[in-house]
């Protein structure tokens, strides 16, 4: 287990932590030692980016500290024997495809291993000179020396196929990849070993193909234990104070159904309230996860539709109605201005 650093108390529920998927990451280091390519799958807010940067860490040569259970198995969990078995890099933002060759440029030229083209010739200058050029020429003059997008993918690629020790580009959000960068992704396989996640595997998305070659590892929910400990943890780190703890922890564990994001959710109005009380865990439970309808936008364009229609009477012979309308345009901005809390309704919870 691993938990992120004291910072500001004020700051709500943003602080990193890791809890509960020790198993996981075990056979995701796993597979990478071997060469392997991982995909995590599972929906939004399993902490799949959070896995993704543990395993980066570890490949930068991090110790990662198993929970006591897993600690029997194995004391501690580092990538690679012996140190240096990969070069590792991380790219957050993979789409759209300029990002991801912006994040991937970068990394290479900061390591001073970026493939510098020839001016007077097709081809790469010598893999000797790559550094001393990184070292003396801005992002924005390497930028120039590659003409085109094709050029830039096509540099990355020769890096990589000259890097030593081996790329291990860990990378997120790859659920929204075009053709274009599918091909690309392809293309990076055959350099590197990739590590990356996505909320499903469609059959008719680009990077279908892509997927069915890497190991699959599936991320379900946290287990009751692990998302009571969350809890517990976040009510420690927020120092927010609850009158019937055992009570608030079973009910936002219970309603959060596994998913650490739910629970920061649900949490999110005790961490800034400081003081929860048994009212705080009933409303928790009446909002439940039935959908609410935003009586607001209906107000918002009823209004402005009845503002248009008094423009379009102006100069009519109906005077009544014209003063009739702009009394009513104005009371209600006015009232859902001041009183636009109130335009949001939950429906009640229904219990079997």
């Amino acid at each position: 287990m691993t938990v992120g650093t004291e910072s500001n108390p004020t700051t709500v529920l943003s602080d990193p932590i890791l809890l509960g998927r020790d198993d996981v990451l075990v056979e995701v280091i796993a597979r990478v030692r071997t060469g392997r390519h991982v995909l995590l799958v599972g929906e939004a807010g399993l902490g799949k980016s959070r896995l993704l940067e543990e395993v980066y860490a570890i490949a930068q040569g991090q110790t990662f500290l198993l929970s006591p259970e897993s600690a029997r198995r194995k004391r501690r969990l580092t990538l690679g024997v012996p140190e240096g078995s990969f070069t590792p890099f991380y790219v957050r933002e993979s789409s759209p495809m300029s990002s991801l060759l912006d994040e991937m440029m970068d990394h290479l030229a900061g390591l001073g291993r970026l493939a510098i083209p020839k001016q007077d010739a097709p081809g790469y200058v010598e893999t000797a000179l790559w550094p001393a050029v990184c070292e003396e020429c801005s992002r924005k003059d390497l930028l120039r020396l590659y003409r085109t997008a094709r050029d830039r993918r096509e540099a990355i690629l020769h890096s990589l196929h000259h890097l030593y020790p081996p790329a291990l580009v860990v990378m997120d959000s790859v659920d929204r990849a075009s053709p274009a960068m599918a091909a690309f992704l392809l293309a990076l396989q055959k350099e590197c070993t990739l590590v990356t996640a996505v909320r499903e595997v469609r059959p008719s998305a680009a990077l279908s193909t892509f997927f069915k070659t890497f190991g699959h590892v599936k991320l379900g929910g946290l287990s009751a234990p692990a998302m009571q400990a969350l809890a517990r943890y976040f009510i420690r780190r927020y120092h927010i104070q609850v009158t019937d703890p055992p009570h608030y922890v079973r009910e936002v564990t219970s309603r959060a159904g596994g998913n650490p994001a739910s629970l920061r959710a649900l949490m999110h109005d005790g961490a800034q309230a400081r003081l929860v009380t048994t009212a705080h865990v009933r409303s928790i439970l009446s909002r439940d996860d039935a959908p609410y309808f935003n009586m607001g936008i209906v107000y918002v364009f009823g209004l402005i539709g009845g503002a248009f229609l008094r423009t379009f009477m102006t100069g009519t012979w109906d005077t009544d109605w014209y003063i009739l309308l702009s009394v009513i345009t104005i009371l209600g901005f006015i009232t859902f201005r001041v009183f636009r809390t109130f335009f949001t309704f939950y429906p009640a919870r229904t219990r079997a």
